[in-house]
């Protein structure tokens, strides 16, 4: 994963997780975010996000090192 997807993941969670607040069920009326399987969802999200961080680094120095060898003059 690119540091630039990463990024992208990283803004649709803090995204979601604003709406969630302020959104209501239509059944019970209550705030999503109280919802148990949301905060759950959520929890699980986040570590995933964390771990695709280092992974995220090294495919950018990876994708660099590419890039100035096919820039590299002979």
């Amino acid at each position: 994963m690119s540091t630039s997807a990463l990024g992208a993941s990283e803004g649709a969670l803090e995204h979601v997780t604003a709406s969630f607040r302020t959104r209501i069920g239509t059944y019970t009326g209550a705030k999503v975010s109280e919802f148990q399987a949301v905060q759950i969802k959520i929890a699980r999200a986040r570590p995933h996000r964390l771990g695709a961080l280092p992974d995220a680094r090294v495919g950018d120095r990876l994708r660099s090192r590419d890039q100035a060898s096919r820039t590299r003059s002979p």
